[in-house]
């Protein structure tokens, strides 16, 4: 059994503050998004696939849209299921009422610098497909070294567009190598400000089970993030929870 968390619009969610670590945000909307579940949901409900908080569920409006750069950040887990990831994606363009991401951005364990882990490859191809289907303009990457950067784009049919690093975690010499290597090369460097253990998947299914009954375990979770270019404000950001269900 498959079950989906849409935590909506967490800018106007009291719960999560401004000065919370990343993990502190996502754990605080995910126990919001469930206690307005608990509270509000109707017979019909309870049984449902997919759970959206009943009050923050916010879609982009054309105008704003046309204005803004939204960014899908699929953050993956030792047990994502690669044939799950578009079916997210697209659940999050619904939620957000719009049809395509301007970036679409994989964030996945990376035990070695020097080394891109093989199944890289295979994840990468699923955001090509995403592209492909024209549910994004762009993919990217997150927090790759320029040796990684480089095995990525020998084996990669859609080029690498941005690649999202947290400047924090890097030493001097990584930075001034990620610099010199994009130079002259279609690849945008930006920057994240997550935990570099970004959030246990633990912490979600145990989460999950005290309000669903059974034992979860999160495939992987997407945050949207849509930034209005004109004033460089987050205007909505949300996230997505795929989790799965244990065998007893």
């Amino acid at each position: 059994m498959e079950l989906e968390i849409s935590t909506g619009n967490t800018t106007r969610c009291n719960h999560v503050a401004q000065g919370m670590c990343a993990t502190s945000k996502v754990m605080a909307a995910l126990r919001c998004t469930l206690d307005g579940w608990k509270k509000y949901k109707s017979e019909e409900q309870k049984d449902a696939p997919a759970i959206k908080h009943p009050k923050l569920m916010e879609a982009v409006d054309a105008e704003e849209a046309a204005k803004s750069k939204i960014v899908l950040k699929l953050f993956l887990f030792d047990g994502t299921k690669r044939d799950k990831l578009q079916q997210t994606v697209r659940n999050a363009l619904a939620d957000l009422g719009v049809r395509r991401a301007s970036v679409v951005l994989i964030s996945a364990p990376l035990p070695n610098k020097e080394v891109l882990p093989e199944k890289y490859g295979e994840l990468w191809k699923e955001l090509e497909e995403m592209k492909k289907a024209g549910l994004t303009d762009h993919i990217g990457a997150c927090d790759l070294s320029p040796k990684q950067l480089h095995q990525l784009q020998l084996i990669a049919e859609i080029e690498v567009h941005e690649n999202q690093v947290n400047y924090k975690a890097l030493e001097v010499a990584e930075t001034q190598g990620l610099s010199e290597f994009v130079a002259g090369k279609n690849i945008s460097i930006t920057t994240h400000q997550d935990d570099c253990e970004t959030l246990c998947n633990g912490q979600f299914g145990e989460l999950a089970a005290a309000f669903v009954p059974g034992r979860w375990a999160a495939s992987h979770l997407l945050r949207y993030s849509v930034v209005n270019n004109e004033r460089s404000v987050i205007t909505n950001m949300g996230y997505v929870f795929s989790l799965s269900k244990e065998p007893e």
